[in-house]
């Protein structure tokens, strides 16, 4: 009796632990977390960013994609299926840079750090209050540099 609690007491303590030791990591090409990911960020885009939307399917061409808590932070350019360039009479020309979280209903974009240029220190200052709840270890070295994180 005494084994059969104690295997159930570590059994759930590594099922409250585990999330919490869990490594920052990048989603497989292809897998369904990335693709989930990828999607919040293509209809966040098309309902705030897009002049027009194409009639050709938009993808992204991916620089930086890191999740860890829940939280992804996705950096990357839309490009047509065939790889080819968007024209701005679509998208603007740009980094397009998010934070997604996960939510019960799914990824959700729920920061728009997409910019043509570098932050000035004002702005480095506003950015690092958005992102005082965003873990350091998905946000890449560039913008840690930046931010001084």
């Amino acid at each position: 009796m005494v084994t059969r609690c104690l295997f159930v007491f570590f059994a759930l303590l590594t099922c409250l632990v585990s999330p919490l030791l869990a490594e920052p990591y990048t989603p497989a090409t292809g897998s369904a977390e990335r693709k989930a990911i990828c999607d919040a960020v293509r209809e966040f885009v098309f309902a705030k960013v897009a002049i027009k939307k194409p009639a050709r399917k938009v993808v992204f061409k991916i620089q930086h994609l890191r999740v860890d808590q829940g939280t992804a932070w996705f950096e990357g350019n839309p490009v047509f299926e065939d790889g080819s360039y968007v024209p701005t009479d679509f998208l603007p020309d740009m980094d397009y840079v998010m934070i997604v979280l996960k939510t019960q209903a799914g990824w959700k974009v729920t920061q728009d750090l997409s910019r043509s240029d570098v932050p000035g220190q004002g702005e480095i200052e506003e950015i690092n209050k958005q992102l005082k709840n965003v873990p350091s270890s998905v946000i890449p070295k560039s913008w840690r540099d930046t931010l001084h994180r």
